[in-house]
């Protein structure tokens, strides 16, 4: 993190970050502006937003906070791989003692992410080929992840491509272990 200024308040027992950024390794940089509330023996509550600049996925996955959505995080990084990520933004909204592990899950309203990925490889289904080069539009809450995609391509086999446009992904919940999908 460089470049940061921070604001404590002892009586409100808050942090305010007015301005900070921080980079990964050289590829990509991150602003992050906001808020973190204490409150003895629970977990901060946070108001904190996120915007990165056009970045490889791999390295926005390394700044993506582990403490954020678990489950989608390992979901995502296991498949949805390569292309880089146009416009991303991040905000979390919880109260103190939210943010616990084993607890109850975020609401909705908690989180939003939305972004565009380029040039991805996503894994569908196990053990069906790829969707490659695809265009994603991404939209998260703190329940439901949605991926439209305007265009990708499939190879079934070897040399032989499958264009597919217009194609939506869907995770009603993913808050839970294992999470159902919808695809078409």
């Amino acid at each position: 993190v460089s470049d940061a200024r921070l604001v404590l308040d002892s009586l409100a027992r808050t942090v305010t970050i007015e301005r900070a950024e921080a980079t990964s390794g050289g590829v990509g940089a991150m602003a992050i502006q906001g808020t973190a509330l204490f409150e003895p023996g629970k977990t901060p509550g946070l108001d904190i937003g996120f915007a990165t600049s056009r970045m490889p996925i791999a390295a926005y996955y390394r700044m993506w906070p582990g403490f954020v959505v678990p489950p989608l995080r390992e979901w995502l990084t296991r498949n949805l791989t390569g292309g880089v990520v146009e416009e991303p933004a991040f905000a979390i909204r919880v109260p103190p003692g939210a943010l616990v592990d084993g607890g109850p899950p975020l609401p909705p309203s908690a989180m939003s992410l939305t972004g565009r990925v380029r040039g991805a490889t996503v894994a569908v289904l196990p053990g069906a080929p790829p969707l490659r080069d695809a265009e994603l539009d991404v939209r998260v809450d703190g329940q439901t992840t949605r991926l439209t995609m305007p265009r990708a391509y499939v190879e079934p086999t070897q040399g032989k491509r499958l264009a597919v446009a217009q194609g939506f992904f869907e995770i009603a919940d993913h808050r839970v272990p294992d999470p159902r999908a919808i695809a078409r």
